[in-house]
């Protein structure tokens, strides 16, 4: 659906939460702490 990646520094997700019985939606900035895409934690991956 999205061929062309987006702008890392600004990618956001998602959260819903249960508040009051109420349902209540936000986005969070995506925190890349392990990998970011195009990158690989596999020495000569592929």
């Amino acid at each position: 659906d999205f061929p062309e990646p987006g702008d890392l520094d600004t990618s956001t997700y998602t959260v819903t939460t249960l508040k009051d019985g109420k349902m209540e939606m936000d986005t969070r900035p995506v925190d890349f702490v392990r990998v970011r895409p195009g990158e690989s934690l596999i020495d000569d991956a592929a």
